[in-house]
């Protein structure tokens, strides 16, 4: 596997610079460095993505290209800045300078190659890279998702679990990763599911996907979906089915669609973040990421679990409804402990939902 060949060159690479080249403070710096790159790159790179994409620059490739960007740039202006902080070195002794500099040495270098495997899994490649997460060849369902693969020392879990570690915790904000990303690598490469080739069809203008057709856009505008204020309900069997609005209107324009006027997606790029409901209904602390069983799309009515590489389209002419929008139904297993607070839809669009669903308000 290649990204197991790169990991093993960044860690070897970072430890032997390290070893050789670098003093107890030193080493100590360059860690530190990478970790503030690290949380800077993970607090700011949807931020400036966004703006490109609301720009019409970047498109698929603006949230990989600025987390890269940030990493590199943060790491750079850090570790120059501790190199004149620092001054004079203090000699430690030979057992001291080494052992530091091993040690040091594999955490940057498992922090950097964190971030490249998470960089390469946000881009619009196969699913297959960096690391087949999921079977590329078996249909993926919400009862199996939890046995996904990890990469060679998951070093992106490493770095993407620190983070949601820190956004949580003493240093959290109002808008924590936790929440809106939560299952964050799951969800990366969830969104460049290959779709399902169907035989059936659901109309004239909504099919799912055929043998051929290049997979969805990874990427909509931050404002592509809504949820009305009665658009969380419950079913008799205690699941919550969430009414999604999507904008026809091009990415540039505030919506979903590509060049041609066309919104397609996988079930597996839409996902609904859930609470305890122990726990504030804010979006602090941490969340759960539930992902949809069935969905409801005019008289088709899915009976059994459906699969995440199932693909959803819309054409122009269904986008009639209040500001262009059309709307889809769909239906997530949640648990009774939880309540559910965020839909998100694709790599970058985020909406949050009614406190009570109506079925909760009629009792």
């Amino acid at each position: 596997m290649v990204i197991t060949l790169f990991v093993v060159v960044i860690l070897l690479l970072s430890t032997a610079y390290f070893y050789l080249k670098s003093p107890v403070i030193a080493s100590f710096a360059m860690l530190i460095s990478s970790i503030v790159a690290a949380i800077v790159s993970f607090s700011y790179y949807e931020l400036l993505a966004g703006m490109l994409v609301n720009a019409g620059r970047g498109g698929q490739w603006a949230h990989p290209g600025c987390f890269a960007i940030l990493f590199v740039v943060a790491f750079i202006v850090l570790r120059v800045a501790c190199d004149y902080l620092v001054g004079t070195n203090i000699d430690f002794g030979v057992l001291i300078t080494r052992s530091t500099a091993v040690i040091c040495g594999l955490l940057t270098g498992m922090i950097a190659s964190g971030i490249l495997v998470i960089t390469i899994a946000m881009m619009p490649f196969s699913p297959k890279w960096p690391y087949a997460r999921f079977e590329v060849n078996r249909p993926l369902t919400v009862s199996n998702i939890r046995s996904a693969n990890k990469s060679f020392l998951n070093t992106d879990g490493l770095a993407s679990g620190l983070f949601s570690w820190i956004s949580k915790g003493s240093m959290s904000s109002k808008k924590s990763f936790a929440v809106y990303h939560a299952d964050f690598l799951n969800q990366i490469h969830l969104n460049r599911l290959t779709p399902e080739a169907k035989k059936d069809e659901l109309g004239t203008s909504r099919s799912v996907s055929e043998p051929g057709v290049k997979r969805p856009i990874i990427v909509a505008s931050s404002k592509a979906i809504n949820v009305s204020k009665t658009g969380l309900t419950r079913r008799e069997d205690g699941r919550a089915v969430v009414e999604m609005n999507i904008s026809g209107k091009k990415i540039v324009n505030g919506g979903a669609a590509d060049e041609n006027r066309i919104v397609s997606f996988t079930l597996s790029q839409v996902s609904l973040v859930c609470k305890e409901k122990n726990q504030p209904s804010n979006t602090t602390g941490s969340g759960v990421a539930v992902y949809p069983e069935k969905y409801i799309l005019g008289e088709k009515r899915n009976t059994d679990e459906v699969s995440l590489g199932e693909r959803i389209t819309f054409s122009r002419s269904d986008f009639t409804g209040a500001g262009g929008r059309a709307p889809i139904k769909m239906v997530f297993d949640v648990p009774d402990s939880m309540r559910p607070i965020l839909l998100r839809f694709k790599q970058n669009a985020v909406v949050g939902l009614p406190e009570k669903s109506t079925a909760e308000e009629a009792n």
